[in-house]
């Protein structure tokens, strides 16, 4: 059997284990939590560049009837 130092050493070790993995959840929750943000953002900012490019699309597509038009008549 352990003698009494090395028992309490062992629940030191023990506290300090489980001391350790609490740690260990909190910066994996940390993590997880800025990583959905910066996911949240490109989501954003893709949504802001389809946007951008769906008025510029629609901008030609008007510079370019208007064009034909002036050709027809």
């Amino acid at each position: 059997l352990l003698t009494a130092p090395l028992a309490g050493a062992a629940d030191n070790a023990q506290k300090d284990l489980a001391q350790a993995q609490d740690k260990v959840n909190e910066e994996l929750k940390a993590a997880r939590s800025k990583a959905n943000e910066i996911i949240e953002q490109a989501h954003q900012r893709a949504n802001q560049l389809i946007d951008a490019a769906k008025a510029d699309a629609i901008a030609e597509g008007n510079r370019q009837k208007a064009l034909a038009e002036a050709e027809i008549e």
